[in-house]
């Protein structure tokens, strides 16, 4: 419950900080942040309810596609009848964004992301791919649809996942 209610606060509060700001391109130097909810499925258990928060920041237009460096805090909860009181999972990782040119009012973009992954006691190193589109709401609004496979090296096994992520995408000079 209280991930859904933090979830609706930051959604709320993106919104209030991208009013504010003009339209811009996707140049060298522009900042996209991006606020998702998400479902996980992992360790033979989902995670229904969970909040993605991205940074990311353009370095290098490519023809009409841009590369660029990315950080993601994630938060999930796992609930089941075998988990008493659930369990929380945050991730915390950064890696490169590849976005293709946009295509209309449509932008793919491909993403792998590394760091860290912490949940039942454990803090391992985690590798996530993935990709979504981004889709023009307003000159600077974006919703954001993305899949990710997050890779969970933990001492014993890999472990391996599917999160699904649906947000807006705001972008800030």
């Amino acid at each position: 419950m209280r991930i859904r209610t933090c979830a609706v606060l930051l959604f709320v509060s993106a919104f209030f900080v991208a009013g504010a700001r003009p339209a811009l391109a996707q140049s060298a130097g522009s900042t996209e942040v991006g606020v998702s909810y998400s479902f996980l499925q992992m360790y033979d258990y989902k995670a229904p309810g969970g909040v993605a928060v991205d940074f990311a920041r353009t370095l290098r237009p490519m023809g009409g596609g841009s590369l660029g460096v990315v950080g993601e805090l994630g938060v999930n909860h796992f609930s089941d009848d075998l988990l008493v009181d659930g369990e929380n999972q945050l991730s915390l990782m950064g890696g490169v964004r590849l976005a293709a040119p946009k295509r209309g009012q449509i932008r793919p973009f491909g993403q792998v992301l590394m760091g860290l992954l912490s949940s039942f006691d454990e803090h391992d190193f985690a590798i996530q791919p993935g990709g979504g589109v981004n889709m023009t709401l307003r000159p600077n609004t974006d919703l954001r649809v993305q899949v990710d496979f997050p890779f969970d090296f933990a001492a014993s096994k890999t472990f391996t996942g599917f999160r699904f992520n649906v947000g807006v995408a705001f972008w800030l000079k």
